[in-house]
């Protein structure tokens, strides 16, 4: 017989004896119950782990069955049943030095392992199923060994599954299905989730990519599932999104491995360049832009649009606006971008440009000019179409003026007063010093219109000689000595003049009298009209044409003279 525990099977921490069964013997039973102080052995020990004696022969290990006995189903088998009244003997062999390779270990349970340790018998090795070893701890799984490599459970936040020996709360823990967190010290500081997305600081991910502050709060970046990558710093907890701050010497965007914008260190925000200017008021800026999407060295675009088709677009609409104010965006001037009517949607975009100023004492811009869709201009009103430029003064005083004309040393050149006095300066070339003996009379007609008064027979038709009933009705006009109350007498209200009554002229002759034939008005749109009277009004004599009539006089005076004088001389003959 070879030497017993020479091949045990189990480790066990020293000799047991086995619990005596020989009451049971009968001389038939061939099986009985192997315990240990009334209890199944742990681990349970293996055929040739045991010596087993009965009448006071050792029985020969034989797990075949053919002869002695064998160890199966927590029993102990005899070939051959034990008569009554023979005695039993039984130990379980320690064996921790006698372990050899290729021995066959019970597959033991997690609640009792088949290699376990003395002080501690629910903690050790069993076999958790084909081809898997296992480790049990206080009866609890703790690992296994496969052919696909090692299986740790699943751990805690507290406790991970994968730790150091001196550092048993940080680690690596499974905290769901198909989920990997990272422990640091009892706290989780990143974890995996089951769809692959990374979060740390968070253990409910939110994106590919998401940091978190351990709240609520985080920084995340996804794909948004068709077209594009995002970045967002969002309070998951309140569903709003919050501040992000990137910090950088410059920071820059590119598009395809080529940079197209930058911030740079000193925070001007460059488009097209990689250099902000150097010279100018340009150097200063905080936005530059340089070239166009076709090249660097093109000129540059500055882009505003609305958010609607051309066709849908109504008369008016805003199309942008820049504004200029303070810190806090109070307005001091915009310059605005508008429809100036409605687009056809294809080929018609009528547009047009206003300039505001906010006045003293107020807090919202006032449009001050405008440029219309046909180029026309208006300063001080909208402007008109049939009108380059168009100026409205600020009233109707005769102390502002709608329009004034300098020279480089600001020397009046020209000024329109608001209740319509012309100033033409007193340069030396302006009309009050730049005098002629040949010049032509200047007719103001009652619009307002200057015209030069010609004599030229190329301007005349259907001539005739003055007729003398003409000339001898101008003897019935009244002469008259008067003060004037004309706005541009008011310096001299003292002064007497000679003259005619319009009016009384016109009774006599119309031809003779300036005529009131227009009236100036607004119309719907606010634009400055002239409308014809109804009546004309008599408002001047036109003393020129008074000189036809009075040399039809004076000739036939002189005529009547002269044949006086020959017949006060015939009768002197006489």
């Amino acid at each position: 017989m070879g030497y017993l525990g020479l091949t045990p099977t189990t480790a066990q921490q020293t000799y047991l004896n086995v619990d005596d069964i020989s009451g049971s013997f009968n001389g038939s039973t061939t099986s009985f119950a192997l315990l240990v102080g009334g209890v199944a052995p742990s681990p349970f020990p293996v055929t040739n782990s045991c010596l087993i004696s009965v009448g006071g022969v050792v029985q020969r290990p034989d797990d075949s069955g053919t002869e002695g006995f064998r160890i199966s189903g927590g029993n102990i088998i005899f070939s051959s049943a034990p008569g009554t009244g023979e005695d039993f003997f039984g130990v379980v062999l320690a064996g921790a030095d006698y372990l050899n390779v290729g021995a066959n270990f019970p597959d033991g349970t997690v609640g009792v392992p088949s290699i376990t340790f003395q002080a501690d018998t629910d903690t050790g090795i069993y076999r958790g199923g084909s081809g898997i070893v296992s480790v049990a701890s206080n009866g609890v799984a703790a690992g296994s060994f496969s052919s696909t490599g090692f299986s740790a459970v699943a751990g805690t936040v507290g406790a991970p599954a994968i730790s150091t020996i001196t550092d048993t709360n940080t680690g690596i823990y499974f905290p769901a299905a198909d989920n990997i967190g990272f422990v640091k010290g009892g706290v989780e500081a990143l974890r995996i989730d089951s769809s692959g997305r990374v979060g740390i600081g968070a253990t409910s991910v939110q994106a590919k990519f998401h940091v978190s502050n351990g709240g609520a709060q985080g920084l995340e970046t996804d794909w948004d599932g068709s077209s594009f990558w995002y970045l967002q710093a969002y309070n998951r907890s309140s569903s709003s999104y919050i501040p992000l701050q990137i910090n950088g010497s410059d920071l820059r965007w590119g598009i395809n491995g080529s940079e197209k914008a930058r911030i740079d260190s000193s925070g001007r925000l460059l488009f097209g360049t990689t250099t902000a200017p150097t010279v100018g008021d340009s150097q200063y800026a905080l936005i530059s832009i340089q070239g166009n999407t076709t090249g660097s060295t093109g000129d540059s675009f500055l882009s505003f649009r609305r958010g609607q088709t051309p066709g849908n677009i109504a008369s008016g609409a805003g199309l942008g606006t820049i504004v200029f104010g303070a810190s806090d965006g109070s307005p001091y001037a915009t310059i605005n971008g508008n429809t100036d009517s409605t687009g056809n949607g294809g080929s018609s975009y009528p547009g047009r440009l206003s300039f505001h100023t906010t006045a003293s004492g107020t807090t919202t811009p006032t449009e001050r000019m405008r440029i219309r869709t046909d180029g026309n201009v208006g300063i001080g009103q909208n402007g008109n179409s049939i009108v380059r430029l168009a100026v409205s003064g600020q009233s109707t005083t005769g102390s502002d003026y709608a329009l004034a004309v300098y020279n480089s040393s600001t020397q009046d050149l020209f000024a329109l007063r608001n209740d319509g006095l012309i100033y033409t300066g007193t340069r030396t070339a302006s009309p009050y010093n730049n005098t002629t003996g040949a010049a032509s009379n200047v007719y103001v007609d009652s619009n307002g219109a200057l015209y030069r008064s010609t004599s030229s027979i190329r301007f005349k038709t259907a001539v005739e000689t003055l007729d003398n009933q003409y000339a001898d009705a101008l003897l019935s006009c009244r002469p008259v000595w008067y003060r004037s109350t004309a706005p541009g007498d008011a310096l001299h209200p003292d002064w007497g003049y000679w003259g005619f009554i319009a009016e009384e002229v016109a009774e006599i002759d119309p031809r003779l009298v300036f005529w009131k034939t227009h009236e100036t008005e607004k119309d719907e749109d606010g634009n400055t009209v002239q409308v014809e009277l109804e009546e004309p009004i008599a408002e001047g004599v036109q003393y020129d044409r008074f000189v036809p009539h009075l040399l039809n006089l004076i000739k036939r005076q002189g005529e009547a003279i002269a044949e006086l004088q020959a017949e006060v001389a015939a009768l002197k003959g006489a």
